[in-house]
């Protein structure tokens, strides 16, 4: 079996489409089927691009074909990191902000959420934050504190964790592969998983933790979708 096989092998098991992973993966369009019908190999430059994109995929395996499919150490946590700038906690009550200063204050929620887009159409006000963190890098998120372990394992993030969310407001266009996002149903559920593969009628989620199964969303079940940009490990002071 050559590369490109494995490749088509590793999609196959994923239910992912050649195009949504070489979109995903910065890879021309067409290149996969191109590939195999030239029964070609992968190259060096779009072998960097998949271990970017895809850490999961055991690149030594697409390669040789030995050793297993998947990675056991990446826990599906690609891009996902503690903040390098020093946070500044400050309880919202006692917070007072000029005019004219900028908002670099995030939100920091411990048992609600803001509501969504949608739903701030519809007249709903987002609630009074318990505190406010100072992280200019995060500026664009608000932070929840996650209760349940789906995302802890290895290379994942412990529960009590502060998750810095931001809003997709076009999730039903556009969303990446591999990567953890907090799910939020109508059923006022939150599930925090990472995206495995999406269908005109639903998404594919598995959670870091091996011990829970991986499970599949209705669209019409979504009522908005947030990226976990990074994440903040407990205790918070």
């Amino acid at each position: 079996m050559t590369p490109i096989e494995r490749l088509a092998q590793y999609l196959e098991s994923m239910g992912m489409r050649p195009s949504h992973f070489e979109n995903s993966a910065g890879i021309s369009s067409g290149y996969i089927n191109s590939q195999k019908r030239g029964k070609g190999t992968i190259g060096s430059s779009i072998l960097e691009k998949i271990h970017k994109n895809y850490p999961e995929l055991n690149t030594d395996w697409l390669i040789t074909g030995k050793g297993k499919m998947l990675n056991e150490t990446t826990g599906g946590n690609a891009n996902i990191s503690e903040p390098t700038t020093i946070y500044i906690p400050s309880p919202q009550k006692h917070v007072r902000r000029a005019h004219t200063s900028p908002v670099t204050d995030i939100p920091v929620y411990l048992n609600f959420m803001p509501p969504s887009a949608e739903s701030i159409k519809t007249g709903i006000k987002p609630p009074k934050p318990d505190a406010l963190l100072q992280l200019p890098e995060y500026a664009d998120c608000v932070a929840c504190k996650i209760y349940d372990n789906t995302l802890e394992g290895e290379g994942g993030i412990p529960k009590g964790s502060y998750l810095f969310l931001i809003e997709i407001t076009n999730w039903r266009i556009f969303l990446e592969f591999n990567k953890m996002y907090e799910v939020r149903l109508l059923d006022k559920r939150r599930l925090y998983y990472r995206l495995h593969t999406v269908t005109p009628d639903s998404l594919r989620l598995i959670a870091v933790n091996p011990s829970y199964e991986p499970i599949e969303i209705h669209m019409d079940l979504v009522e908005s979708v947030w990226k976990i940009k990074g994440y903040m490990p407990p205790p918070l002071p």
